[in-house]
């Protein structure tokens, strides 16, 4: 995460989570029509071909759209299992100036008050989307070209535990797009590792910084990269 966004989880101990609605990802908020149509039978030369097909994927892609949108106004938190680090997510993620917190999924969800939400977790499948998929599959389905990420998810919601959904509590459209949660920091962080975009002098002034303010162990990052 970004440096600021560290510090200030770490001074108000609140733990900031984007609305799945921000991400740079645009199938995050809307499906991939294309890929929402399945096969069906076409007739032949004795019988008029069997149109009624398509209402029923017209009914049935309208209702997923409807709740993948509605499935967009879900707080999110997003982590990976990939322990060796990653220029590029540092450059994505990190925004270059930035850390990683190092947990695991209990940890996570026992240190957050969620505030009368309930919280979904799982690891992201990599594949493309399909007509076969549900909304509910799609919270836990990326496309292909993210699987370097090794992607762990958190979702803040609403659970039915009958029908194993999750909603979002506020309702769709609102403008709000992030959500802030009550955090116990020494129990979410087991260690931190620092950006390599952060100067080595600069690096061992936070690292010196976090175990006397915080008692949190630090380190510099395994990338070097020219000053």
């Amino acid at each position: 995460m970004p440096l600021t966004y560290f510090l200030k989880l770490l001074k108000t101990n609140m733990f900031y989570v984007a609305y799945r609605k921000t991400f740079k990802d645009a199938l995050e908020s809307q499906l991939d029509i294309k890929l929402q149509f399945g096969f069906h039978a076409v007739g032949n030369n004795t019988q008029p071909p069997d149109k009624s097909h398509i209402q029923e994927d017209t009914n049935r892609i309208t209702e997923k759209s409807k709740k993948h949108r509605e499935f967009a106004e879900l707080p999110t938190s997003c982590w990976t299992w990939q322990k060796i680090e990653n220029i590029l997510m540092w450059e994505c993620y990190a925004q270059r100036i930035g850390v990683r917190i190092e947990s695991d999924a209990n940890s996570i969800a026992a240190s957050i008050d969620c505030n009368g939400y309930d919280c979904m977790c799982a690891d992201i499948i990599y594949e493309r989307d399909s007509s076969c998929n549900s909304a509910e599959d799609n919270l836990f389905l990326k496309h292909p070209a993210y699987c370097d990420e090794r992607e762990t998810r958190f979702y803040f919601g609403k659970i039915d535990e009958n029908n194993f959904n999750i909603s979002p509590l506020a309702e769709q459209g609102q403008k709000q797009e992030s959500v802030e949660f009550p955090v116990n920091t020494k129990e979410l962080i087991k260690g931190v590792t620092l950006s390599p975009f952060i100067n080595r002098y600069m690096a061992k002034e936070l690292i010196y910084m976090l175990k006397e303010m915080y008692d949190i162990e630090a380190k510099e990052s395994s990338i070097l990269l020219k000053d």
